[in-house]
């Protein structure tokens, strides 16, 4: 068997699930709006998104104002993140481990696989609607998935701001959740 040219995202095992009448945890929308301007790695302003594209700050309303909170349920996508890495670094082990886990390598095909698995169960939820930006609408991911079972892991960098170690699983989180009826007018 020859070298690996590429590393194949749809061949990396990906498991579903959905997280009925979930527990939610929730910021204010102006915490919300203030965590996406926070500076991180290359991007001093936070997101470049944040007042540019819709679906984003700080053009959105708290969840709460827009959905039932009881009818709230999480769509969970489990991504083997460290067999990924193991796979990208075979293929370039040139790369610096920032390089190897750049998201503009992986977050789009997460994203399509977490709305194909939406379009294949949404007939089991014909009363709602896919919230693909939680965070955006106030929602404490990090704070919610620990409430419902699931801690999450990060990968590390060290001072010098040089990944050392990498999470071995990533989520990619959607909620599913019906609209208020005054927001079905």
């Amino acid at each position: 068997m020859g070298v690996r040219e590429k590393v194949e995202l749809a061949d990396l095992e990906k498991k579903f699930y959905v997280i009925e009448n979930a527990q939610i945890v929730t910021h204010d929308i102006s915490t919300a709006n203030r965590l996406c301007v926070q500076p991180y790695y290359n991007h001093k302003r936070g997101c470049p998104n944040f007042g540019k594209k819709e679906g984003c700050p700080p053009n959105l309303r708290h969840i709460s104002e827009e959905y039932d909170m009881d009818s709230i349920h999480i769509l969970l996508l489990e991504f083997p993140f460290g067999e990924y890495f193991a796979q990208r670094k075979e293929v370039h082990p040139d790369w610096t481990n920032r390089a190897l886990i750049n998201p503009r390598h992986w977050q789009n095909h997460l994203r399509a696989c977490l709305n194909r698995e939406w379009e294949n169960i949404q007939d089991d939820y014909p009363e709602h609607t896919f919230i693909y930006n939680p965070e955006g609408q106030g929602v404490n991911i990090v704070e919610t998935l620990r409430l419902n079972g699931i801690e999450m892991e990060w990968s590390v960098s060290n001072e010098d701001g040089e990944i050392v170690s990498v999470a071995e699983t990533l989520y990619r989180v959607a909620l599913i959740g019906k609209e208020k009826e005054s927001d079905r007018e």
